[in-house]
């Protein structure tokens, strides 16, 4: 089976969803199972610069936009490494590591079989909504997000 691992987080990251990814893909590989990797830094360097660009001008906005800015630059980058890899093809399952990541993969592997692991917690906002002292607007914007 060729199994596809896609996460917003980058193999350099410091996270337990990163060691997670990559002892999964050992085991599976070890099993005989042919295992790839997708993460955002994996996404063309243009457009990861100018997503960071993005991230600079949403630290300065307030109520949430910011933080949208910031998943929305990691759902496009993500788009964009994921869509290298269904050009390639021949994947049986796509595993996704977090929601973001699970819709991501959706998108653009429409007739692959998507399974997610959500590894963080059950409101995935929540901790972030909190620590901001977001307004109403902010909040409502955020869960739709």
């Amino acid at each position: 089976m060729n199994v596809l691992l896609v996460s917003c987080m980058d193999r350099t990251a410091l996270s337990g969803v990163v060691t997670y990814y990559q002892a999964l893909a050992a085991a599976l590989r070890d099993h005989g199972h042919g295992v790839k990797i997708v993460t955002f830094g994996m996404a063309p360097r243009w457009l990861r610069k100018l997503i960071s660009g993005v991230w600079r001008l949403g630290a300065s906005l307030h109520n949430g936009w910011g933080l949208c800015l910031i998943q929305a630059g990691y759902a496009v980058g993500l788009s964009a490494a994921c869509r290298r890899a269904a050009r390639v093809g021949g994947w049986d399952v796509v595993h996704a590591q977090d929601p973001l990541s699970a819709c991501v993969a959706r998108r653009v592997f429409r007739s692959t079989p998507i399974i997610m692991t959500a590894h963080f917690n059950d409101h995935p906002v929540a901790e972030v909504m909190a620590a901001k002292r977001l307004g109403q607007s902010g909040r409502r914007m955020l869960e739709r997000w």
